[in-house]
């Protein structure tokens, strides 16, 4: 019995861990490119539990993480995958020169949030890729 529970305890604890809407699971590539920053909401920081993401021009999840909490501040830490030129018929992340958009899941009530603004979604910065380099370059402050 005892080895049933450590069976299922293993299949059911992973999918708990991943409060993150579904499809904001992105593909890691070997190219990606870090976004830093700090997360507000109505100019309080972001709480425990929500998750920010990196969705590219066609609306594929690039990156996403759990926001940090840290002496009253939220920060994250955003990988930003690149698209993966092996698989040319699979668009896993971002091409040169794309535009993303960022989007805030709030834990407490699953409400997501569009940066800058819900209605009019802004594609920020080129993701560019220099072979063993990667930089997603945010033109608007976050």
């Amino acid at each position: 019995m005892k080895s049933c529970w450590t069976f299922l305890s293993v299949l059911l604890v992973p999918s708990l861990l991943l409060a993150q809407p579904a499809e904001w699971a992105p593909v890691p590539t070997n190219s990606a490119g870090t976004l830093l920053g700090t997360v507000t909401v109505a100019g309080e920081p972001a709480m425990a539990g929500d998750w920010v993401a990196a969705f590219d021009e066609t609306g594929v999840c690039a990156g996403a993480t759990e926001v940090v909490l840290n002496d009253g501040e939220s920060f994250v830490s955003l990988p930003i995958y690149g698209d993966d030129a092996t698989t040319p018929d699979t668009d896993e992340g971002m091409d040169g020169g794309e535009g993303f958009t960022l989007r805030l899941w709030r834990s407490a009530d699953g409400e997501i949030l569009f940066y800058p603004d819900p209605m009019e979604p802004a594609a920020l910065g080129g993701w560019e890729c220099h072979q063993w380099r990667a930089h997603a370059r945010v033109r608007r402050s976050l």
